[in-house]
C-alpha cells in the first residue's frame, strides 16, 4: 500500500487528538497497563517473558538480541513497506524532514543521503504499528523494568546498500550523549528488515562500556556527535548479527558503532529508543512533528509519547553522569566518509 502525501496530514492531525485522549485517560487511571496504540492483547495470557540468561546478558554486556520479534507475514510487511517508502523518495526533487537526497538522486535512482528514512512512522503505518508491537514492548519493558514505557520518536532506518551508494559505517557513540533523561533505564532498539550480519555492516558494541565513565563527545569545545575521548578501547568490540524479523537492544550508555556493507546483500534497520516513563527527558520531548523538532518538556507533549502503561508525576533520579549535547556542531558528520575510518570488519 503506497502512502500518498495527502494523507500525511490526516494522519499526523488525528494522531495529535489521539494523543490528547491517550493523555486524559492515562491520568484518570494510574495503574500500569499494557497498551498499544495498534495493537492489545492480555497481558497475563500472551506476555512475552525473556529467559532469565537474556535478561542477565543485556545487563552484564548492555546488548541482547532476539531473533524473532516478527512473525513471517510481519517480516514480509516491514519489507514492503521499506521498498515502499525508497519509492516514494523518488518523487522528491530535494530533502525534507522525512527524506534525506544525496547528491545524484533521482525520479530512477534513489540516494538517500547516508541511506536514511527518518521518522517511518510518521509516513508509513506499517512502520507505526511495528514499533509498536506487543513482542517488543513486551521486551523493552523488561529491560528497563518498567511496565510503563515511552517512545522516543526520533527513529531512522539505515539502509547499507551493496556498492558504491551505500556503505558508509558509523563512527563510534553512546546515545546517552545525545538524550540525557533523569535515569538511565532507556533502550536503543534496531529492527532487522534483512538479515544484519558481519559482511554487510551490522551494528558492533563494546560490552560492558554501560557500567562505566560516560565518554566525552566534545572537540574544541563542540559536541561532535562521535567518541573523542583518548581513553576509549574499541579492540573488544564484538559484531551483533540479526536475522531479519529479529531486533538487537543496546543499554543507551553502550558503546556502539558499525562498519560499511562489503557484501552482495542489502542491510536495512530501523533504530529508535524507548525509556521508563519514570526517566524524565532533561532536554526536550521529540513529539509529532518528527526527528529533530524537540518542544518543552511539557505534560501533552510527554504524554503523547507514551506507548504501555501511565505516565508518572514522579520521575526516578539516579546518581549516574551525564553531559548535555551543546554547542553542537552542524558541520560534524558521525557518518563514515569513507571504509578505512570505519569500524574494522575484522574486529
Amino acid at each position: 500500500m503506497i502512502i500518498s502525501q495527502h494523507n500525511l496530514g490526516s494522519m499526523a492531525s488525528f494522531r495529535s487528538s489521539a494523543a490528547k485522549l491517550r493523555c486524559i485517560k492515562r491520568l484518570k487511571y494510574t495503574i500500569a497497563s499494557r497498551f498499544s496504540s495498534s495493537n492489545s492483547a492480555d497481558t497475563n495470557s500472551s506476555f512475552f517473558k525473556l529467559h532469565a540468561d537474556d535478561k542477565a546478558k543485556y545487563e552484564r554486556d548492555g546488548y541482547l538480541v532476539v531473533k524473532d520479534i516478527f512473525s513471517e507475514e510481519e517480516k514480509k510487511e516491514l519489507i514492503d513497506a521499506t521498498d515502499e517508502l525508497i519509492e516514494m523518495s523518488k518523487s522528491k526533487t530535494q530533502s525534507d524532514k522525512y527524506f534525506m537526497l544525496e547528491e545524484g538522486h533521482s525520479s530512477t535512482r534513489s540516494l538517500l543521503k547516508r541511506s536514511r528514512v527518518i521518522c517511518p512512522s510518521l509516513v508509513h503505518p506499517v512502520w507505526h504499528k511495528a514499533l509498536r508491537h506487543p513482542k517488543l514492548l513486551d521486551v523493552i519493558s523488561q529491560l528497563v523494568d518498567s511496565p510503563s514505557i515511552r517512545y522516543i520518536m526520533q527513529e531512522k532506518i539505515h539502509m547499507k546498500f551493496p556498492g558504491e551508494d551505500g556503505s558508509s559505517g558509523i563512527k563510534w557513540h553512546q546515545d546517552w550523549a545525545f538524550l540525557p533523561h533523569t535515569n538511565d533505564s532507556i533502550v536503543t532498539v534496531g529492527l532487522a528488515v534483512d538479515d544484519s550480519t558481519k559482511e554487510n555492516g551490522c551494528l558492533q558494541v563494546v560490552p560492558g562500556t554501560h557500567k562505566q565513565p560516560i565518554l566525552s563527545h566534545f572537540k574544541d569545545g563542540n559536541f561532535v556527535s562521535a567518541i573523542e575521548d583518548p581513553s576509549f578501547d574499541s579492540s573488544k568490540a564484538v559484531h551483533v548479527e540479526v536475522p531479519a524479523g529479529g531486533a538487537s537492544f543496546h543499554h543507551v550508555r553502550t558503546a556502539h558503532a558499525s562498519g560499511p556493507n562489503n557484501s552482495t546483500q542489502s542491510r536495512r534497520v530501523c533504530f529508535t529508543q524507548y525509556c521508563a516513563t519514570d526517566a524524565w527527558p532533561l532536554i526536550g520531548v521529540v513529539g509529532p512533528e518528527g526527528y529533530g523538532v524537540e518542544g518543552p518538556v511539557d505534560w501533552e507533549r510527554f504524554c503523547s509519547t507514551i506507548v504501555r502503561g501511565s505516565p508518572t508525576l514522579y520521575p526516578r533520579m539516579v546518581e549516574i553522569p551525564i553531559s548535555l549535547p551543546f554547542p553542537y556542531e552542524r558541520g560534524y558528520d558521525v557518518f563514515h566518509n569513507d571504509s578505512q575510518e570505519a569500524a574494522e570488519s575484522k574486529q
